[in-house]
């Protein structure tokens, strides 16, 4: 008696995905799953398992073989692929839709395998507290024209940070490796994200420009950029790259550099952190942002790296220099 109901139990465990379509077909789990991904009839195929069961193999060689789809009565099943459409591979149980690579994706895609395999990174990263930053915003956003944003702070203290640490302002030159170019200006590439992949228009002489004007100017070039309206002037070239996904609420991550540029500065969010008032030492509440620059080893040295870390630091904590 134990033995047929240990029999009994093991048979309903490998035929639990019997259906009404077909009740005298037996399937393992494994196979049912399969069957349902492959949009195949739940009695399309032979089984070779113990008292007829099919199995994930059978199904698997049924395919193989190129066999056929037929309708199947699920209409879970039905209902997704109406709402998914989706391409499978031949000789396979995989189901994917295949989208065509926008020419920019493809530039992309080489741009950053040629950075990854050909350029050594270095990395370094610094807390930054941006209260007096977030006030000082606030203050020029009440009663003038045009919203500044963090961001826009962050383009300017780039700029001046790379004029006052001009080695950070470079890029190795691979076709005369005896020569690194150093740039005269803060052109800054900053990452815009379009429907067809990312763009990095350029704010030119960024170290010039008022907040207002930086402002302005990111916006008209982020609008353009994801319309497919930038002259090539726009947005190849620059010497510096700021790439912002705090709004996304990202707390830190590492950029790839944009080459030929020698670095990239990428922004997390604030997060709010405990702290104590420089006057009455009461507690308070902060905000700090999170920055890690990427930079190419072979132009630049990890000190020129920290110097250019702490002035952006500095210029941050410090926003009214940047006015």
């Amino acid at each position: 008696m134990l033995q047929l109901a240990r029999r009994a139990h093991s048979q309903t465990l490998l035929g639990r995905s019997f259906s009404s379509q077909s009740e005298s077909v037996r399937l393992a789990p494994a196979a049912r799953s399969l069957l349902l991904r492959s949009n195949l009839a739940l009695d399309s195929v032979v089984g070779t398992g113990k008292h007829g069961i099919v199995l994930k193999s059978d199904v698997l060689q049924f395919i193989a073989k190129g066999g056929s789809s037929s309708p199947k009565k699920d209409v879970a099943v039905k209902s997704q692929q109406a709402t998914t459409p989706k391409t499978q591979a031949a000789g396979t149980n995989a189901a994917f839709e295949e989208i065509p690579n926008s020419t920019i994706r493809k530039i992309i895609a080489q741009r950053l395998t040629q950075s990854k395999s050909t350029i050594p990174h270095g990395y370094m990263t610094k807390t930054i507290r941006i209260d007096r930053l977030l006030s000082l915003r606030a203050s020029i956003n009440q009663g003038g024209k045009v919203k500044v944003s963090v961001n826009d702070f962050i383009i300017k203290a780039s700029a001046l940070a790379l004029m006052s640490v001009p080695e950070v302002n470079s890029f190795w030159d691979v076709k005369k490796e005896e020569v690194t170019h150093y740039g005269h200006q803060a052109d800054i590439s900053v990452a815009v994200a379009t429907d067809k992949g990312l763009i990095t228009p350029i704010v030119k002489s960024a170290q010039y420009k008022p907040l207002p004007d930086i402002s302005t100017e990111i916006q008209e070039l982020a609008k353009r950029a994801r319309e497919n309206k930038l002259k090539p002037e726009e947005f190849q070239g620059g010497s510096f790259s700021v790439s912002n996904l705090g709004m996304f609420g990202i707390n830190s991550f590492s950029a790839v550099i944009n080459p030929p540029q020698g670095a990239i500065l990428a922004i997390g969010g604030a997060i709010k952190v405990p702290s104590f008032n420089d006057i009455n030492g009461d507690m308070m509440v902060g905000q700090e942002m999170t920055v890690t620059l990427s930079f190419d080893c072979r132009a630049i040295i990890e000190d020129d790296a920290a110097k250019f870390l702490d002035t952006f630091g500095s210029f941050l904590t410090n926003p009214h220099s940047l006015l």
